[in-house]
């Protein structure tokens, strides 16, 4: 028996939301969700089918792989005062390929330790 099931069936007997969640150890906003989930799809046999269809879904591919990585190295090293917009925009230029510079900053922290203008590219010791 699910949590969900739990809820759905405390909720029938008129139970507050609040000691729901209390005693199911979820928020009270998780009770509210899923007692309106429960209700949108007409019944909890039918919530619990589709809430099971989605957990069976393919997982999402990781956005950074290897081969970006290294291409924002190479962009890096090639270019030595490059920021990230600038390498944003190599890759776009040269690979077609739109990253955030978010993400970019994220692969360079891996390698480099950056900080301060006037120190770049400073190879990143043992952490």
């Amino acid at each position: 028996m699910t949590r969900s099931t739990i809820a759905w069936e405390l909720l029938e007997q008129g139970i507050p939301k609040s000691h729901i969640a209390k005693h199911l150890g979820v928020s009270r906003r998780t009770i509210i969700r899923w007692s309106q989930a429960i209700q949108e799809h007409g019944d909890l046999q039918s919530f619990l089918d589709h809430y099971q269809q989605t957990k069976k879904g393919s997982r999402q591919k990781r956005k950074i792989d290897a081969i970006l990585k290294h291409r924002i190295w190479a962009i890096r090293e090639k270019h030595y005062q490059c920021c990230g917009q600038k390498i944003q925009y190599f890759l776009e230029k040269e690979y077609g390929m739109q990253v955030s510079v978010t993400t970019i900053y994220k692969v360079l922290s891996e390698k480099y330790q950056l900080q301060s203008r006037w120190r770049k590219n400073k190879p990143r010791g043992p952490v």
